[in-house]
């Protein structure tokens, strides 16, 4: 199953709540919104419920109540996989030269049985905030922004 980057975008920062309760992207509006939000709940990789007090809610029903978004654990654990795998493809041979490579490399590199399971996890943690905190500040992505910050304080 392929996810576009908003699904990806709305299960990553769903994951990352300590309620498994969804925001959507307040760009999001309308029949848009409606779309991403069907082709995820159709995947039953959300959830939808009559929302509680302190729950966003995300519709209203022909009844006028509101109803809430939250994620599946069938959804946290495909946002997990798929996380995983971004992090293999980055340590791996064929991964772009970034920061959170190097800093990935940085971890397999102190060595130990299991260093570099934890550097994919550790990695696949990183990427997924990245992406979350891009998805909410509007930045954009830069691969090398640390190096290039060394240079340009040199």
């Amino acid at each position: 199953m392929k996810l576009s980057d908003t699904q990806l975008l709305i299960l990553s920062s769903a994951s990352q709540r300590t309620d498994p309760a969804v925001v959507l992207p307040a760009n999001l509006k309308g029949s848009a919104a409606k779309k991403v939000v069907d082709r995820l709940l159709n995947e039953k990789l959300l959830q939808e419920l009559r929302a509680k007090d302190d729950m966003p809610v995300w519709r209203r029903g022909d009844d006028n109540r509101p109803y809430s978004l939250r994620i599946t654990k069938a959804g946290d654990h495909m946002l997990r996989r798929l996380l995983v795998g971004s992090a293999h493809y980055i340590l791996g041979h064929f991964g772009p030269d970034t920061d959170l490579r190097r800093w990935g490399l940085s971890l397999m590199v102190r060595g130990g049985k299991n260093a570099r399971k934890r550097a994919v996890v550790a990695v696949a943690r990183k990427l997924a905030v990245l992406m979350h905190k891009l998805w909410v500040t509007g930045e954009v992505y830069e691969p090398l922004r640390e190096t290039n910050q060394n240079k340009a304080a040199a």
